[in-house]
């Protein structure tokens, strides 16, 4: 149903915009991350660019269907299962040893994006109401290219420090921590 515009909580667009910084900065940050990946694992230039295609075929594939989703079913619940999906499928591609297990996490991975940021606009424009949508959404893409921007930059330095699987790690922790109060700012 409709949340009246008085139920929109001050922080529930900066929640969602934080998961909305997540997808674009796994996308620019891993590229960082593949040549020690490639050499650890020992993939070579196919098996990398698939880690790389295989996520953005999945969110590219997954966005209309998690938006028809996201109208027909409850918004949040996608979200969050979107964003726990995201979380999980991070953390395991940072901890396996098996290109194949990581070519399916990433593909998982860009599926649970598409549906964090499908879903994720719809709670907006549902719960912000019409005179302030423009600037609630400009919050979303500013973060949204912030990702991408910071990506690159941020995994440079995870890589530096602790390697290719830090970058999963910390990007998936990051995400199952903003969980917890997108999981209380949204109840279902």
């Amino acid at each position: 149903g409709r949340m009246s515009p008085r139920s929109h909580h001050p922080l529930l667009v900066p929640a969602i915009a934080a998961s909305q910084f997540a997808p674009p900065f796994m996308i620019s940050g891993v590229a960082v991350a593949l040549p020690a990946l490639g050499t650890d694992l020992g993939a070579g230039a196919t098996e990398l660019s698939l880690v790389e295609t295989l996520f953005l075929a999945a969110s590219v594939a997954s966005l209309l269907p998690a938006g028809r989703l996201g109208d027909a079913a409850d918004k949040v619940a996608l979200f969050k299962l979107g964003m726990l999906a995201f979380a999980v499928a991070s953390i395991l591609t940072g901890l396996t040893s098996s290109l194949a297990a990581l070519l399916v996490l990433r593909f998982v991975q860009g599926a649970a994006s598409a549906a964090v940021q499908a879903s994720g606009a719809a709670i907006v424009a549902d719960a912000v109401p019409p005179a302030r949508r423009g600037k609630a959404f400009g919050i979303i893409i500013g973060a949204i290219y912030a990702g991408l921007t910071l990506g690159p930059i941020v995994a440079g330095f995870l890589v530096g420090l602790w390697g290719w699987r830090s970058v999963f790690l910390v990007g998936g922790a990051a995400v199952a921590l903003l969980l917890l109060p997108t999981h209380f700012l949204l109840r279902a």
